[in-house]
Parts: structure tokens; sequence; C-alpha cells
């Protein structure tokens, strides 16, 4: 198994991971995502991927996103929905909103972010908060590492 080489983008549709060693670089975003699904068997629509989302994401909101909409202040429920109606992980979706890219998997962050999922929409309130918190302090670290 070969190493890739990843690098940060930050582009008109948000923020987008490279990898390097391809002949083609990949990059991915929301809005690439988004598209990617529609593309897939009985191309899905918004109004279906939100439908899928459990109520979290609208179909204007999806179609927002899908033509570039900024992705950097999704929340906790906004990530899980999109996970939802897309299909992914919602730590996929939280690395492609906020820029953050692994090849390594990192499973209790999976887990965890999939037992919020899995909460009742009430016990989630306080947990989203501590969500929005983690999600600030990364943005300020990513922001001193870049002015340094």
């Amino acid at each position: 198994m070969s190493t890739l080489s990843n690098n940060i983008f930050a582009g008109a549709n948000g923020i987008g991971v490279t990898v390097a060693g391809m002949s083609q670089p990949r990059t991915e975003t929301i809005a690439s995502l988004i598209e990617k699904v529609r593309q897939r068997p009985g191309h899905p629509t918004y109004e279906e991927i939100a439908a899928a989302s459990g109520g979290r994401i609208s179909p204007n909101y999806v179609h927002d996103l899908a033509k570039g909409a900024p992705t950097k202040n999704l929340g906790a429920d906004k990530i899980v929905g999109l996970a939802r109606g897309l299909g992914e992980s919602p730590v996929y979706i939280f690395q492609l909103a906020v820029g953050i890219h692994s090849d390594k998997k990192e499973h209790s962050l999976y887990q965890v972010v999939d037992d919020y999922a899995d909460l009742p929409k009430d016990q989630q309130s306080d947990l989203r908060l501590m969500w929005e918190l983690l999600k600030k302090e990364i943005y300020e670290r990513r922001s001193r590492l870049t002015r340094s």
C-alpha cells in the first residue's frame, strides 16, 4: 500500500482535499459529494436527500450546498443530516466541512459521532453545544498554525 500526500485547499465551493500521487488529483468538497451522490442509480433529488436526513436539512439547503454555499459553520444537526441524506459517515462530512482529512480512520471519533446521531433530538442539545465549542477550538488552532 502506497502512502499518499494530502493537501487541504480552500476554493469557491468550500474546503476540499487534494490527494497527491494519482494521475489526476482527487478533490472532494461537500458540493462535489452531493453531485456525486446525485449521479448514483436512481438519481436522488435534493428532496430525496433531505427526506433521508430525517428532517434535519431542507431540499433548499442541500441545493445551496451543492452550488457551493460555505460549509465551515455547519452545525452538528446539519452534519448528521447530510451524512444520513448522502449515505456517508458524519465524521467524513465533518472532515470535509472543516478541512480535516486523514486516511486513518479514528474509530473512537466515528463511534462518538454515530452514537450522537442515534440519540433522540431532545437529548442532543447539550452535546450540540460541546460540538460547536470543539469546532470553534479546531478553527482557532488551525488559524494560529497558518499565521505561524
